[in-house]
């Protein structure tokens, strides 16, 4: 009170301070599982880029090769103008 804290708001800190302390105690511990990959799945190559644009009932779809794929994203932006 003479810090200006009403007591009804303390006791409200210290029953939750109080309810994380005892979740914390209880609270089973989880550590990191590690997967195992194979090594095959994470190096597939990807040849061509596939864009799927729609306006209204129209759809444009295109396939682009990943080797020009610069010139793709400055298609992408003059056509999304």
């Amino acid at each position: 009170m003479a810090h200006g804290v009403n007591a009804n708001l303390v006791h409200k800190w210290r029953a939750r301070a109080s309810e994380r302390q005892d979740t914390a105690v209880t609270a089973p511990h989880v550590s990191f599982v590690p997967v195992p990959l194979q090594a095959a799945a994470l190096t597939s190559e990807v040849t061509e880029l596939r864009i799927e644009l729609r306006r209204g009932p129209v759809i444009a779809t295109v396939s682009w090769p990943m080797a020009s794929a610069a010139e793709c994203a400055a298609w992408l932006r003059e056509v999304l103008r």
